[in-house]
């Protein structure tokens, strides 16, 4: 059974209803402004573990859009801020509709947390490249609950954030042929998986390292999904080289998370 939130801790605001608005297209590869969904100070003497489950929802009619990117910064008693980025789920369908909406459960230890929404449909990745996912101008709704106690999913571990390096919808502005892309690797990540369009292309990655490649390079055939592998210990980067013969339109990579 979780404790209720001290009324004498508790400020801020918490379960906000917001709207998440992509960047505009006037300003290619910038980021939104996060929206705020949860805002909490409790007793900086004494940190807890808090819950925080985020849900989405979408406009009538819309399916997919985004993607969506949960940002939390927290402290705990006098710790320095941490900060972090994670995959929120992409919504679909008719507002109102249980099956439309999804939702993301994060928990973190500390005694002051702010998490909010930023829609990343129009951030490019490199100069050139189409917007990723799609443009949905009405925004996407996000709100949030909170509660002090652990994740009722029992640790961590179940959080992700995709990264994508390429997302082109047209010609010519893909990974050619023998190009490479260098992918940083997020706060918190433990494990990655390169996924990439279309699959009948050969790639081959390794994993950087200061000024040096530790581990890899690893040889992916035609129409064989990638492997799930562990990070190495001080690496900072992820290449990923098109060795196939023709251009790959979209890739990315996916990092597991250990919160």
């Amino acid at each position: 059974m979780r404790d209720p939130i001290p009324e004498s801790t508790q400020t801020g605001k918490l379960g906000l209803g917001r709207q998440a608005i992509p960047a505009t297209a006037e300003v290619p590869g910038a980021l939104a402004q996060p929206v705020g969904v949860i805002q909490w100070e409790g007793d900086v003497l004494n940190p807890r573990m808090v819950t925080v489950s985020v849900y989405t929802g979408g406009p009538a009619g819309v399916v997919g859009g985004g993607p969506l990117v949960g940002v939390a910064s927290w402290s705990g008693g006098l710790s320095e801020l941490a900060y972090v980025e994670f995959d929120l789920g992409v919504p679909a369908g008719t507002p109102g509709d249980p099956n439309a909406g999804v939702g993301t459960i994060i928990s973190l230890p500390c005694s002051a947390l702010n998490v909010g929404i930023r829609n990343d449909a129009l951030f490019a990745p490199r100069p050139g490249d189409q917007s990723i996912g799609l443009n949905i101008a009405t925004g996407i709704s996000a709100w949030a609950t909170m509660a002090i106690g652990g994740s009722p999913t029992g640790g961590g571990g179940k959080l992700r954030r995709t990264i994508w390096a390429i997302n082109n919808a047209g010609a010519g502005a893909g990974l050619a042929p023998a190009a490479a892309v260098l992918v940083p690797i997020p706060a918190f990540a433990t494990a990655y998986q390169v996924v990439r369009f279309s699959a009948a292309q050969t790639v081959s990655f390794r994993v950087a390292a200061q000024a040096f490649f530790m581990d890899g390079p690893y040889n992916v055939a035609a129409n064989t999904p990638a492997p799930k592998l562990d990070i190495p210990i001080g690496s900072f980067a992820v290449e990923v080289t098109n060795t196939g013969a023709a251009q790959i339109d979209r890739l990315a990579i996916i990092f597991d998370l250990s919160l």
